[in-house]
Order: structure tokens, then sequence, then C-alpha cells
């Protein structure tokens, strides 16, 4: 697909960001499209077609028609003595201390 920019023409194709159909450019790699959605780079983990991606490779994996792309961003606050992470439409993990009987056992107890 073809689509003009500003009198500039650019080929579109189609991925999936986090179960979501979008159109991106041709050629765009990880480090553009996280600019494109507002993303800091140094902030998320991305997985392209279940590759967890090194943040160092950002640039230089270029995406491609049908890629599947899932975006994890990191979000400080809460408790000092843990974090929350955002997921997709505002899924958070958050960890927990276990209770005594959902502890793994450790060697001598």
């Amino acid at each position: 697909m073809t689509v003009s920019e500003g009198g500039v023409f650019q080929s579109r194709m189609h991925v999936q960001v986090n179960g979501e159909p979008r159109q991106v450019c041709e050629e765009i790699n990880v480090t553009d499209l996280l600019r494109d959605l507002q993303l800091n780079v140094e902030r998320v983990a991305v997985e392209v077609n279940l590759e967890i991606l090194d943040r160092r490779d950002f640039d230089a994996k270029t995406l491609q028609e049908g890629d599947r792309i899932e975006i994890l961003s990191f979000i400080g606050g809460g408790d000092v003595s843990g974090f929350s992470s955002s997921v997709g439409d505002g899924l958070r993990a958050v960890p927990r201390e276990l209770e005594a009987d959902e502890r793994l056992p450790i060697d001598g107890e």
C-alpha cells in the first residue's frame, strides 16, 4: 500500500502491535516504531514474532509485513520496594510477598 504524506509517497505495511493491527512505513525499525508510539526506548522490552530483542538491536531490527510486536512498558511508582509494569491496555503486574505456604523449599528446610 502506498500513501502520500506531505506530497511524498511512502509504502505502508501491516503489523500487529500488542494484538492490534497497525499500518507502518516499510523499512521501519523497532526504534522508529517506539518513537512513533511516543515510547521511551530505555523503558520498554520488545518481542518480535516471539523473539525478545536486546535493546542494542532495536535500530538494526527492520520490521516486515505481518510481524507481531509485543511491547512491555515499565512504569515506576507505587511502593518503593516494588515496581509495576503495564502491558497493552493497562494490565499491571506488581510483585507481592509470597505467603509461607507458597514459598519454594530451600535445601535443608
